[in-house]
Formats: structure tokens, C-alpha cells, sequence
């Protein structure tokens, strides 16, 4: 048995697609794509793209980890 393989680290894999319309002043769009489920939200600025992600790790196996990673 390979002692490595409880240490595997849990990946996501995610498309993000932004783009911006009109003038400098607008807010980004964009699209993220969960790849292992297909899932695709759509969101209107930076802020909802933030909670997003936050959202996915507060739900992930080992949140503690990954939590303390983003701050």
C-alpha cells in the first residue's frame, strides 16, 4: 500500500470566464464551471465570484484546511 495515498491532496478543477462591458466604471461578468459536476454560475461581480469560492470550501471535506488558506 502506498503511504502516500491518505495524504492526497482533494482537488476541484474550475473554468473561470470574465469579461467586462461597456466602460471602465462597469462591473466584471463572468461564468465558473465546475468541471467534475458540470455546474456552471453565472455572477455579476467580483464579490459574488469571491463568495462562490467561499461557499465551495465551506462545504469541501477539509474546509479547516482550506479555509485557512485563503485569508
Amino acid at each position: 500500500m502506498d503511504k502516500h495515498s491518505d495524504t492526497q491532496p482533494f482537488r476541484e478543477t474550475y473554468i473561470v470566464r470574465l469579461w467586462h462591458e461597456g466602460t471602465p466604471q462597469a462591473n466584471w461578468n463572468g461564468q465558473i464551471q465546475h468541471i467534475r459536476s458540470g455546474e456552471t454560475t453565472v455572477i455579476r461581480n467580483v464579490e459574488e465570484l469571491l463568495e462562490y469560492f467561499r461557499t465551495q470550501l465551506e462545504t469541501h471535506p477539509d474546509k479547516e484546511t482550506l479555509s485557512s488558506k485563503l485569508k
